[in-house]
């Protein structure tokens, strides 16, 4: 079982509990939360299983900390978006920057638009509370471009539409869908929906 090395009690600590992060993901992502335990993480650790205990309450709670850890920095990006002179144009755009996190972090895309569904309700609502940023993000735009639309309620299925995609680039290869074809339709349909033409299609008028 390897030996994790840090330099002091703290950063110790963190390095820990990143470890195991990092193995709960890879679990989570390849046997499913259902399938996976604490003590076949703790293995993949190189720690004990009650060692988890000292970070984590449970396997939900695991769960929830392995978004939490990864999601909290790309929502911080996505909130730093300067807003351009078209709102609509910005939405396109983030929806464009997360498929395209999504893409490149496909273990923490199946673990948060898949297995999450198999978490209580009230983890399912600390899971939506982790991406709100995002959500307030859209709603700011979306009432700034389509001032007469429930910004609350398009922006919810902005997400969906998102997290649904996210779950075709998970098995993409395998449906032999390209990446970038996915991505270009997911957009494709959310302009369409906000009123957009195409990217290829020309501008009316």
């Amino acid at each position: 079982m390897p030996r994790i090395r840090a330099e002091n009690v703290n950063a110790h600590k963190a390095l820990s509990r990143e470890t195991i992060l990092n193995a709960a993901e890879k679990a989570f992502s390849k046997h499913g939360f259902l399938s996976s335990n604490l003590s076949d993480i703790a293995d993949v650790a190189g720690l004990g299983r009650s060692t988890i205990y000292e970070y984590f309450s449970s396997k939900e709670d695991l769960l929830l900390g392995v978004a939490e850890a990864r999601l909290v920095p790309i929502m911080q990006l996505v909130t730093a978006v300067e807003e351009s002179q078209n709102p609509m144009d910005d939405i396109c755009l983030l929806c464009r920057m997360t498929i395209d996190f999504m893409a490149d972090n496909l273990e923490l895309t199946k673990v948060v638009t898949w297995e999450s569904r198999f978490l209580p309700n009230e983890y399912q609502q600390k899971m939506w509370e982790l991406v709100e940023p995002l959500s307030e993000q859209f709603q700011k735009m979306i009432r700034a471009g389509l001032p007469d639309e429930n910004p609350e309620i398009l922006a919810r299925v902005i997400l969906f539409a998102i997290r649904d995609a996210g779950d075709i680039l998970l098995h993409a290869e395998e449906e032999g869908y390209a990446f970038d074809e996915v991505k270009r339709t997911t957009i494709s349909f959310i302009r369409k929906g906000l009123g957009l033409p195409s990217p290829d299609e020309p501008l009316a008028g």
